[in-house]
């Protein structure tokens, strides 16, 4: 898994089939079956990852819409994103 920082650019992987349902995302990988349902704040950081973005360009965001901490968004921001890459649901690149 690579190193994720700040500056990690994170997009959607291609193989996840997604649905909104009310507030929430609900994902299927289509090539391991596995099902994901995300709740706010995650879903924001999905709608943000259809386009490849920097980690600390979703943190911007986030901290303008939500009352978060810079060093606490950072921190839970890559937290999440660690989750979803090692699941294959979002693609990393280190810039």
């Amino acid at each position: 898994m690579p190193e994720i920082s700040s500056g990690t650019i994170v997009e959607r992987s291609e193989s996840v089939l997604f649905s909104e349902l009310d507030s929430e995302i609900v994902m299927m990988d289509i090539q391991e079956g596995n099902y994901y349902g995300l709740e706010e704040p995650a879903t924001r950081i999905w709608e943000l990852a259809e386009s490849p973005i920097a980690v600390s360009d979703i943190c911007s965001t986030l901290q303008a819409e939500y009352d978060i901490a810079p060093a606490q968004c950072t921190a839970e921001v890559i937290s999440f994103v660690k989750q979803l890459e090692s699941r294959q649901v979002l693609k990393l690149t280190n810039a």
